[in-house]
């Protein structure tokens, strides 16, 4: 019994990576390196035609001399980023939805309430 079980599991091993390696309409994703160390939560959005990178800068950050979080986005052309907002919050996500910004963020790091920023 043991056996048929291994042989099932083996097959199905076999035909998942038959069908992944078959379908060559998947994306492919490059890993092209680095862009600062230490920074965390960050999402690529498009808005008006245009990507960005939102960054969730924390208070540890090296770079950071605020002396609090905040938020803010790169111009990924330009490299510049935009005026940082949200201070005093974490754990930040972005998305575009039509002609708007969405930034939802907590107050504290274990925090239950949820405030959502929008453009």
């Amino acid at each position: 019994m043991k056996k048929l079980i291994v042989g099932f599991i083996v097959i199905a091993i076999i035909m998942m990576a038959y069908i992944s390696l078959g379908n060559t309409n998947k994306p492919v994703i490059k890993k092209l390196g680095t862009i600062d160390c230490d920074l965390v939560e960050t999402t690529p959005v498009v808005f008006r035609n245009r990507v960005y990178r939102y960054e969730y800068v924390r208070e540890g950050y090296k770079p950071n001399l605020t002396g609090d979080s905040y938020s803010r986005f790169i111009d990924h052309g330009s490299g510049e980023p935009t005026t940082a907002f949200a201070e005093g919050y974490h754990l930040g996500s972005a998305f575009v939805e039509g002609d708007s910004v969405y930034v939802t963020a907590v107050d504290i790091w274990d925090g239950e309430h949820i405030v959502m920023f929008v453009s």
